[in-house]
């Protein structure tokens, strides 16, 4: 049985036993809402959402947003064919303003980020982000964050106290 926050995400990565078979969902649907809130909490309501890529984590980004009604602009490779040089500034105006990379770890962003700008990786230990987004003058924000989440997410789905 999948549950219902994971239902048409075509994605899983958390199943237990229960008493009527198994039960599936997706942690990281789950803990993206909890960071979404704590960096929204930082910097106030974002006028301006994007996400990068287009593989499964950007499909589970993308139906966060639609259910949670935000709005949001995707850029990819199929769509942006120099994605790493996109103008996120001219395309998303003054921030506050939250981008989100979902592409793989060989994607190096190159653009331009507008001003007030969260850049949210869910790559972790990506050095060339780690340095390069803050002297771009926005905020780097490393995917660890979404790996502690996922990892809390599926502790309680399994019923495991921290």
């Amino acid at each position: 049985q999948v549950m219902p926050e994971a239902q048409g995400l075509d994605a899983i990565n958390c199943v237990r036993r229960s008493q009527d078979g198994f039960q599936a969902t997706n942690t990281d649907y789950l803990a993206m809402g909890t960071v979404y809130r704590q960096l929204e909490s930082q910097s106030g309501p974002f006028k301006a959402m994007a996400i990068l890529g287009d593989g499964s984590m950007a499909k589970i980004t993308e139906i966060f947003f639609q259910r949670s009604s935000l709005p949001y602009v995707k850029f990819s490779r199929r769509t942006v064919p120099e994605l790493d040089r996109v103008d996120l500034a001219q395309a998303l105006g003054t921030g506050p303003a939250l981008v989100i990379n979902t592409c793989a770890r060989e994607y190096v962003f190159a653009g331009k980020l507008p001003k007030q700008c969260i850049f949210w990786d869910y790559n972790y230990s990506l050095e060339q982000h780690a340095s390069r987004i803050p002297a771009m003058g926005a905020t780097y924000v490393d995917g660890f964050s979404l790996l502690e989440g996922q990892a809390i997410q599926a502790l309680a789905f399994w019923g495991i106290k921290r």
